[in-house]
C-alpha cells in the first residue's frame, strides 16, 4: 500500500509557478472562495471566524490555516511513523511531496 502526502512549501517562494508568496512565517491564513450558489443557508455572512462575504464576486472568503514546510521537514515527520517507509520525497510547482509505503510486519 502506497501514500502520497502533498504539502504547500516555504521557502520555495520565488517559484514563478506560485500564485501566492509568503512571508516568513510558517504559520499562515490562505483565502479559500467558497460561491455563495453553494451555500444552504442565507447568504449573509456566516458565523464563522475568519470569513467574509465579497459581493463583488459572489463567494464567501473564508481564510484557511496553512502549515508551510520547510525543506527536509515532511521527510523528518514521515521518520516517526511507525510502519511506514519513505519512498522517496520531492518537490514540485510550489509544493512537498512524499511517496509512503506500509512497511511489512
Amino acid at each position: 500500500m502506497f501514500l502520497l502526502v502533498l504539502t504547500t512549501c516555504h521557502n520555495k517562494t520565488t517559484d514563478e509557478l506560485s500564485k501566492r508568496k509568503f512571508g516568513e512565517d510558517q504559520d499562515v491564513y490562505v483565502p479559500w472562495n467558497l460561491q455563495q450558489k453553494f451555500v444552504s443557508q442565507s447568504p449573509d455572512l456566516p458565523s464563522v471566524p475568519h470569513s467574509e462575504v465579497d459581493e463583488g464576486k459572489g463567494v464567501i472568503v473564508y481564510q484557511r490555516y496553512c502549515h508551510l514546510y520547510q525543506e527536509g521537514e515532511l521527510e523528518k515527520l514521515a521518520g516517526l511513523l511507525k510502519g511506514v517507509e519513505l519512498v522517496r520525497a520531492f518537490y514540485d510547482n510550489s509544493n512537498w511531496f512524499v511517496w509512503l509505503r506500509k512497511s511489512a510486519i
